[in-house]
């Protein structure tokens, strides 16, 4: 138990490389310019406690995707492993640290939103908080598990990071991009196939902070069986 532990503290910190820092500072300067133009422009937000909304968020998407693409494609070289714990062990302590380490973006962004209401005079109720930073965590939550499933996949197909990476842009921004020109301007079966795509349910409900329950439950059990499979193909090429 103490050596996971350990490595699961080992990652956490490994995660706060260059990459982290540029995007850290990236995030707080669009996360300033978001909103103070959603105030002066008087605009509206899906959850009016969310201190990242548009580009700020949009920076949070393509960290993520680049964080659950590059979880294991950095760390490691195919073939028998030579440690204490099993490749898949050592997976699975990971993929709980980075879901908690982005989990908090999630908690974050609730905090950033209620600042910026309190300095403007409104005022919230401790269950209204308290229930959108539980909503909020479980958006992020769910986001990143598919994001991560589909890199572990990737790489345990691909044997490369780059690969994993290029997957989850093309899945998570570039298809869901067309897949909202198809939904808005189709009404053909074109539209239905594109709107029960997990990539686009998941990139969907991120950029608007919201999955409803039915969501949830397609997105998990997504990731879940995605992330198995991985694990499985995993296993079987450390065995040859």
């Amino acid at each position: 138990m103490t050596g996971m532990f350990s490595i699961s503290r080992m990652e956490i910190k490994k995660i706060f490389d260059t990459s982290t820092c540029v995007f850290l500072i990236i995030l707080f300067i669009t996360t300033i310019i978001d909103n103070v133009l959603y105030y002066q422009m008087n605009l509206s937000k899906s959850v009016e406690l969310s201190g990242n909304i548009g580009i700020s968020l949009f920076i949070i998407q393509i960290y993520f995707i680049y964080l659950g693409s590059n979880m294991i494609g950095s760390e490691f070289s195919f073939g028998t492993s030579k440690m204490v714990f099993s490749r898949s062990q050592i997976i699975h302590i990971k993929s709980v640290s980075f879901l908690f380490y982005t989990s908090l973006y999630g908690i974050f962004n609730i905090l950033i939103g209620l600042t910026v209401q309190l300095i403007i005079g409104k005022h919230f109720s401790s269950m209204e908080i308290l229930s959108t930073l539980f909503s909020v965590w479980i958006v992020y939550i769910v986001y990143f598990a598919s994001i991560l499933s589909v890199g572990i996949f990737t790489i345990s197909i691909t044997f490369n990071r780059v690969y994993s990476l290029i997957a989850g842009y093309v899945l998570y921004i570039f298809l869901y991009n067309i897949g909202i020109q198809i939904v808005e301007r189709d009404e053909s079966w074109m539209k239905t196939i594109m709107e029960n795509t997990p990539f686009y349910i998941a990139s969907d409900g991120f950029s608007t902070l919201y999955y409803n329950i039915n969501d949830i439950i397609y997105l998990s059990f997504f990731s879940v069986v995605i992330y198995i499979i991985g694990l499985y193909i995993i296993k079987k090429r450390d065995l040859k």
